[in-house]
């Protein structure tokens, strides 16, 4: 931040490991002076603005009160105090609060207004703001990014004719590429202008590439591990979003459900490589808003004599059980 105040430009004069996220915070720090009070107070409004688009965007497509409250509780206690009141470390890693989490947050608020009402503009929105998500962190935006086209393509079989569907997939994939495109050559030209140089766009990768290469970090993932039920709820996700547009059931809660499970799977790549729990820990949130859908689902819609048939009634008993021990967790750390 402090280089690209004084006028050089990342990916032409050095590389980045995390992101063009300095590029981004160049007008602010233009308006106020840099240093490490005023740093520290953007990092932290940038992860107070993160988690509120969270809590936003439960709100919007939960309606009980209860399952928000806590399904939030258990989002913020994974994503940021657990490891901050384990040692307090955590909390000076920027690289996950905010960076990696301001983006994802306001896409899936984006994604769930979407949902709620399909405009044309919001499409389009969407596709451009996880075009910016990818130059400012790569990691997490290339999954907003694939996210977000994966579930239009998925919102699209409802559309039973193959051709109908064949011209709205190369068109939505047309719209795609066109948009990223021309935010990658808008942003070459805002390096360009700053550093008289355009960027090399492989350097926003370099480092992520040494990482893989070189297998820093890494560690085995373990076959019997917290991951199998997590990946359980994205894959039951995904089961109950496909099912209802193919029986022709069609509900936002399903759709939601959807798209979650899929930003699940990608958030979670990053645990793959290197499956220290620590790394489980900070991407556990969308599954977090998935037993919430599930739990307001089945409070929801069945009716009392449904809601104490076996199978209803244990998976009640255990996404609460779950939820509410997290939140006795966090007040006895």
């Amino acid at each position: 931040i402090s280089q690209v105040q004084q006028g050089r430009g990342l990916l032409a004069d050095f590389t980045t490991q995390y992101g063009l996220y300095s590029h981004f915070l160049y007008p602010l720090f233009k308006l106020i002076n840099v240093n490490v009070v005023s740093f520290s107070i953007t990092m932290s409004a940038l992860t107070v603005i993160s988690y509120s688009l969270i809590f936003v965007a439960l709100r919007k497509i939960i309606s009980n009160k209860l399952v928000v409250f806590f399904s939030f509780f258990a989002i913020i206690y994974f994503g940021y105090f657990y490891s901050f009141l384990d040692g307090g470390w955590f909390d000076l890693r920027y690289a996950v609060n905010p960076i990696r989490m301001l983006f994802p947050a306001l896409i899936l608020f984006s994604v769930f207004t979407y949902i709620l009402n399909p405009k044309k503009f919001l499409y389009l929105l969407i596709i451009f703001l996880s075009s910016l998500s990818i130059l400012w962190n790569f990691e997490t935006g290339v999954i907003c990014f694939l996210s977000f086209y994966i579930y239009v393509l998925y919102e699209k079989l409802a559309d039973t004719n193959l051709r109908s569907y064949i011209a709205e997939f190369i068109k939505h994939s047309i719209i795609s590429a066109s948009i990223l495109i021309l935010t990658f050559l808008l942003f070459s030209i805002v390096i360009y202008l700053q550093s008289n140089s355009f960027p090399n766009w492989n350097l926003l990768v370099k480092y992520l590439a040494i990482y893989s290469i070189s297998s820093f970090s890494s560690m085995p993932m373990p076959v019997f591990h917290a991951w199998n039920l997590v990946f359980l709820v994205y894959l039951y996700g995904i089961y109950i979003g496909l099912n209802s547009i193919l029986t022709n059931k069609k509900n936002v809660l399903d759709s939601v459900a959807f798209f979650l499970a899929i930003f699940g799977f990608g958030i979670s790549s990053y645990f793959l490589n290197r499956s220290h729990d620590f790394n489980l820990i900070p991407v556990l949130y969308p599954c977090f808003i998935l037993l919430a859908i599930y739990l307001s689902k089945l409070l929801a819609h069945s009716r009392r004599e449904n809601l104490f048939r076996i199978k209803n009634f244990l998976s009640v008993s255990v996404i609460s059980f779950v939820l509410v021990t997290i939140f006795v967790q966090m007040m006895q750390p």
